[in-house]
C-alpha cells in the first residue's frame, strides 16, 4: 500500500470518527476488506478512491448498527449507587424542580400561540 495511502486513510478516518481509537479500527477495517476483496480491484483504476470508498462505506454502516445497539443498563448497580449530598431525592423536590418558576411561566405565556407550541 503506497505510503500517500496510509496516511490519507488515516486522516480521513479520524476525521469521520473524531477519536483515534476509533479511527484505527476504521482503518484496520478498511484495509482488511481491502485486502479480502483484493480480486474485484481492477487495475489501472484509481487505488486511492477504491480505498476511500471501502473506509466511508464501513463508516457508514458502522455508525447505522451502532445506532441499532441497545444501551446496556445494569439497572441493579444504578439502584445500589449512593445518592449525592444535597441531591433532591423526594417526589415533591423532583416536581417543584420540573415545575417552571413564576417569570418562566409569565414569559412563556406571553409567547405567540405558535412559539409557546413549539416550547
Amino acid at each position: 500500500m503506497p505510503r500517500s495511502c496510509r496516511s490519507l486513510t488515516a486522516s480521513t478516518a479520524l476525521r469521520l470518527t473524531r477519536n483515534a481509537t476509533d479511527a484505527e479500527d476504521l482503518v484496520q477495517d478498511t484495509y482488511l476488506k481491502a485486502f479480502r476483496f483484493a480480486g474485484t480491484f481492477e487495475p489501472g483504476t484509481n487505488l486511492k478512491a477504491w480505498l476511500f470508498t471501502i473506509l466511508h462505506n464501513t463508516f457508514r454502516n458502522d455508525v447505522r448498527h451502532a445506532g441499532r445497539d441497545p444501551i446496556d443498563v445494569d439497572s441493579e448497580v444504578v439502584e445500589q449507587s449512593p445518592s449525592r449530598p444535597g441531591q433532591d431525592t423526594s417526589p415533591e423536590q423532583l416536581l417543584l424542580r420540573q415545575t417552571p418558576d413564576a417569570d418562566l411561566q409569565a414569559a412563556l405565556d406571553a409567547l405567540p400561540t405558535p412559539f409557546r407550541q413549539a416550547v
